[in-house]
Formats: C-alpha cells, sequence, structure tokens
C-alpha cells in the first residue's frame, strides 16, 4: 500500500516546502490547486501538502523543510480518496496539480455574474448575464426574453465581453 503523508504547514510556507520536496528525490509531492470564484489559482487545501515516501526511511527529512508543524500518516479509506483525487487532477505547473470544480474551466475567460454579448446563433445581439461554464468550450447564461429570465448554453467562441 502507498506510504502517504499529510504535512500540515505554516501558511507563509507552505509554496517554499511544495517546491523544495518536489525538487528532492524519494518525494512524490500532491498540493492541490483549484480555481477560487474569483477566477484565481488557489491552495485546494491550504497550509496541507500531501507527500508519497518512496523510502519509510526518508520520512524524518521532512522536518528538515522549515514551516513543516505536523506530519500524520493516511490510513487505507483516505488513501483511496487521495489516489481517487489525483487520477482526477490535471498537471499544471510540473508537480502541483489544479482540480477542476465543475462547471469551471482554467482558461475560462468568463466569470460568474459578468455581462455578455451574444455575437452568434439564435440569440445573436442579446446582452447576457455569464453563469458558468459547463464543458471545455461551452457555457451558460442567462438572457431576458420577454421580461423572464431564460437559461441557454452556448459556446463560448460566439460570446464577447459586453463593453458599456
Amino acid at each position: 500500500m502507498d506510504n502517504w503523508l499529510v504535512v500540515f504547514t505554516t501558511s507563509q510556507r507552505t509554496g517554499r516546502i511544495v517546491q523544495g520536496l518536489g525538487q528532492s528525490p524519494g518525494f512524490r509531492v500532491f498540493a492541490p490547486k483549484t480555481l477560487s470564484s474569483l477566477g484565481r489559482i488557489v491552495w485546494l487545501f491550504p497550509t496541507y501538502i500531501f507527500v508519497l515516501l518512496e523510502n519509510a526511511t526518508r520520512r524524518a527529512q521532512l522536518w528538515d523543510f522549515r514551516g513543516v508543524r505536523k506530519i500524520v500518516e493516511l490510513r487505507h479509506p483516505d488513501v483511496e480518496r487521495l489516489n481517487d483525487l489525483i487520477s482526477r487532477s490535471e498537471p499544471f505547473n510540473g508537480h502541483i496539480n489544479v482540480i477542476r470544480p465543475v462547471g469551471t474551466s482554467l482558461n475560462a475567460r468568463y466569470h460568474k455574474g459578468q455581462t455578455v454579448f451574444i455575437k452568434n446563433g439564435p440569440f445573436k445581439g442579446h446582452k447576457a448575464t455569464f453563469d458558468s461554464m459547463v464543458s471545455s468550450d461551452k457555457g451558460n447564461v442567462i438572457i431576458n426574453v420577454f421580461s423572464r429570465e431564460v437559461g441557454i448554453t452556448v459556446e463560448e467562441k460566439h460570446l464577447s465581453l459586453f463593453e458599456f
């Protein structure tokens, strides 16, 4: 079974510890990031780093990194959950991964609540409010039709930012 550890860090040192462990032989690091509601890439679990040891004797070396507060070993069901999370992640910036929440795109140009303009299709010329991404190339928008708000799915290429 995998020998995964959870390393608790001080908030200011998480990035440096991830970088240092990623460059050290014998450690496999998983420190996932995700998109915030503002579209920024942030730590999914701030101050937590998951580390897979190739050799259990290397555990003591984790304490050499300034900012390590606590080390906890993961047990059977948690290891399976972690492996599932890793399998759903996408590579980003080397050894750090991004977990995409449902309905978002890593390269999304639009954010929830933004006013957009529909350039093509049956609703061409309508002003809409962007709601969410449903796939890598389609987004949900809300338009006003006969004084009612209606949600529709539009290809991202048919949208542009609305300029006043």
